[in-house]
């Protein structure tokens, strides 16, 4: 079966990795882990989950406004600098590292102090403070607090569009240098290939990836922007292939930004997905946080995808046959709709989950019950059903699902219903 793994945006997403029954694993970006540093490794140990630190490297290779705020370092991102306290990581947010050259040694001592920082999450364990806390919490429970540690260690990585870019030589050299330090007697060493999807098109260069990782047992994928919804029949065949080369190699393959695509993989040698709760199936390495927040998302099942929640609202009330959600927040709404019901009886019966009901005047008087909160935790039940049902079906019946839904599904209108295309589910079945 394929682990969900789910990235920790941020501290307001705790509340959902105590869910441990729907959730296999969680990735922690290594600014984030700086930032709260005095109480993200005590969330860890308590949610007893393995877990993996991204070091979010690829910052050291990228347009300085990326990690600058009004000119300055941001606050977590100056807090990793400081805990990693060496010549190369302190050109961030000052030069791309690509436009230095530096000595074995110094490459070394970053490669080091990359995995010395997740391994021993940004020094939990020498910290006075957090021992003292430590000691605290025995007392209370009367039994020794375990070790915590990451399930493996990802060495520095950069992104590259071609072999030829001195990114990519980091990035293996990096990899190299991980396996001459202490860590990689104590865990697995796990190298992120954060690649432009031109790679994927590239077979000389699917190949020499291949070549000169193979010695690892285990890589993540970072396809930039790849939205498995969004790319094309060949895209998503090319990326299964090289997947099943990593495999044929012995190397079993991690997908750092994932959709359902993925989870149909099991059998090409894919072995762990990620995305954020409800959110960042892809991501764009030039990306960055816009503020504000986003309108609520519903992840429709079958859809396999985030639409807004009035968007459910319409298709629910007039396709009651698709509203078949058992979760926790869904099911005493969709036990109670059925077909023998007029649009408008419908309507009645879905609105106090989907849409706010507002005064004469426009004032919220009462919220939708599918609310931020709620969006999440039906986004993880139904991820854990498609990771079941996928681990569980042979796949040609799950291709055969999918050809069902997308020929009902195509009769929606997008315009109407607000939502997108539905040809991915098409491009899906096609590509197998």
């Amino acid at each position: 079966m394929i682990d969900l793994l789910y990235r920790l945006n941020m501290m307001g997403e705790k509340q959902f990795f105590e869910s441990n029954n729907l959730i296999d694993g969680l990735v922690v970006p290594a600014h984030l882990l700086a930032f709260y540093h005095g109480s993200l490794p005590s969330f860890l140990s308590d949610i007893n989950l393995p877990f993996i630190i991204d070091p979010m490297t690829y910052v050291w290779n990228i347009d300085r406004n990326y990690v600058l705020n009004e000119s300055e370092l941001k606050k977590s991102y100056k807090k990793y600098v400081d805990f990693l306290n060496n010549n190369i990581a302190s050109l961030l947010g000052f030069s791309r590292i690509t436009d230095n050259h530096f000595s074995e040694e110094d490459l070394f001592t970053f490669s080091n102090s990359i995995l010395a920082f997740q391994y021993t999450l940004c020094g939990h364990s020498s910290n006075p403070r957090l021992r003292s806390l430590r000691r605290i919490r025995k007392r209370i429970r009367g039994a020794d607090e375990r070790e915590i540690r990451p399930f493996g260690l990802i060495p520095p990585y950069f992104f590259f569009s071609s072999m030829s870019q001195r990114a990519y030589e980091l990035t293996r050299i990096c990899a190299e240098n991980a396996l001459e330090t202490e860590f990689s007697n104590l865990t697995n060493i796990i190298p992120c290939l954060c690649m432009g999807q031109e790679i994927l098109f590239n077979d000389t260069f699917r190949e020499n990836l291949i070549s000169d990782f193979s010695e690892y047992g285990s890589v993540f994928l970072w396809i930039d922007d790849f939205d498995e919804r969004g790319v094309s029949v060949q895209a998503l065949q090319n990326y299964r292939e090289l997947v099943t080369k990593f495999n044929e190699n012995d190397v079993s393959v991690f997908n750092m930004y994932a959709s359902f695509y993925s989870l149909l993989m099991e059998n090409f040698g894919l072995e762990k997905i990620s995305s954020g709760i409800a959110i960042s199936h892809r991501k764009r390495v030039t990306s960055s946080a816009t503020g504000g927040g986003m309108p609520l998302r519903y992840y429709e099942p079958s859809l396999k995808m985030e639409i807004l929640n009035f968007s459910a609202f319409r298709i629910y009330s007039r396709h009651p046959e698709l509203f078949v959600c058992n979760c926790p927040i869904c099911q005493p709404y969709s036990s109670r709709v059925n077909t023998n019901q007029t649009v408008s009886e419908r309507e009645e019966i879905l609105a106090p989950l989907f849409v706010d009901e507002h005064d004469q005047w426009g004032n919220v008087i009462r919220k939708a019950e599918m609310s931020w909160k709620n969006t999440r935790y039906h986004f993880l039940h139904v991820k854990k059903n498609e990771q079941l049902a996928a681990s569980s079906t042979e796949l040609i019946d799950l291709i055969t699902v999918l050809r069902n839904d997308y020929s009902s599904l195509s009769r929606l209108d997008p315009t109407f219903y607000n939502i997108r295309s539905v040809e991915h589910l098409k491009r899906w079945y096609e590509s197998f």
